[in-house]
């Protein structure tokens, strides 16, 4: 039994399927580290970059596990792999962020003894479609593992159901404020608007919508330059889609930046876009709000959660591109208005979203659970 002074040990399985180290995942782990004994659990993949630099200034330990390798966790060996190092590390925790790692997290932590709480974290709205949410279920009835869900679907929360799952914690996404506010400046609006959008070129992020709109807005009269950060499957015919709506020159692609240089290409816009269609908490958001920039967006999952309508940013229902338009040609024509609204956000998420915050609530939630698993055994 953990006693309450007692610093619990956390196995926090850091990669994420297809991406490997993820920055966003990783940089809520170094918070972590502050409350807890936590061991960053890894594929030995790919890392996005300055992310390892990260762990290993916070003096945080690495454990490779083949589980979360190419191979995935339906290798043989893997179940064998993952519950022994659970006992060798007197795991009392084990955090994943993947409902690729459910199953193999959940029985695993049974073959441990005393077996940990298993939390998860639910950072993809896209399984919950179709015979994705069929799976979802599925291995939430099976496994009926903690659950941390950041933000559910609008119109989702029916399927909160405790026959289905034990326990559902609403814990939002969170961002290092100090780092993103470096970058604070008031828009510019020069000669030409500069649009920023940080995203991954897959089509249900938008990316067609909005170039629609920077063609129209431009054939107003208005100078528009759109700045895409992030790499995808849809950038030849995203590339080919620019040149078909005349915005050669006006759109610049500039692949997947690490975040440094993220950084600077937010503190270089005048205004933030964001017109994904399926969303949970866009922490691509709320690094654009972060860094002192009105946004425009689709209000897809806790987008509106996100934005203060009005106040902070300005959110068009999913696909209204008229009014989305109508939005961004607002604040691209009145500048006073754009950085008080950017001033705004800026401390907003300061207030609501910084990532230490964001930290000691996960770890008050690993003590809480752990501490009632403790009692009931």
């Amino acid at each position: 039994m953990v006693t309450p002074s007692a610093r619990l040990r956390v196995l926090y399985l850091s990669d994420l399927p297809g991406r490997g180290l993820h920055g966003g995942v990783t940089r809520l782990a170094v918070k972590l580290a502050a409350h807890v004994d936590l061991i960053v659990a890894t594929g030995g993949g790919e890392a996005e970059e300055g992310v390892i630099g990260e762990v290993l200034k916070a003096g945080i330990r690495t454990v490779r596990l083949g589980c979360l390798g190419p191979e995935g966790p339906y290798r043989i060996g893997a179940l064998r792999e993952l519950a022994g190092a659970l006992r060798r590390e007197a795991v009392d925790v084990v955090h994943c962020h993947s409902f690729r790692y459910v199953p193999l997290c959940a029985l695993a932590a049974r073959l441990a003894h005393p077996y940990p709480s298993v939390v998860m974290t639910d950072h993809n709205s896209l399984g919950w479609r179709g015979l994705g949410r069929l799976s979802r279920l599925a291995c939430l009835c099976a496994c009926r593992p903690f659950l941390i869900e950041l933000v559910r679907e609008h119109g989702d929360r029916s399927n909160n159901s405790r026959a289905i799952r034990r326990r559902v914690e609403w814990i939002p996404n969170g961002v290092d404020t100090v780092v993103f506010q470096c970058a604070v400046r008031p828009p510019r609006f020069g000669a030409e608007v500069r649009l920023v959008y940080p995203a991954r070129l897959h089509a249900l992020k938008g990316h067609a919508d909005l170039l629609e709109i920077c063609a129209s807005l431009r054939r107003t009269g208005l100078g528009i330059r759109l700045t895409l950060a992030g790499e995808g499957p849809l950038r030849e015919s995203l590339e080919r889609a620019v040149d078909g709506l005349g915005l050669r020159g006006a759109v610049e692609f500039k692949g997947q930046l690490p975040r440094r240089d993220l950084v600077k290409e937010l503190g270089a816009a005048d205004i933030g876009v964001f017109p994904s269609h399926s969303e949970m908490m866009p922490l691509a958001l709320i690094e654009m709000m972060a860094t002192g920039l009105p946004v425009v967006a689709y209000g897809a999952g806790a987008v509106g959660e996100v934005i203060r309508h009005g106040e902070t940013g300005f959110v068009a229902p999913v696909g209204s591109k008229e009014l989305f338009e109508r939005c961004l040609a607002g604040l691209a024509t009145d500048a006073q208005a754009a950085r008080e609204m950017g001033a705004r956000g800026a401390r907003d998420i300061a207030d609501r979203f910084d990532i230490a915050a964001v930290a000691l609530q996960t770890a008050e939630l690993y003590r809480e659970i752990v501490g009632k698993s403790a009692g009931q055994k």
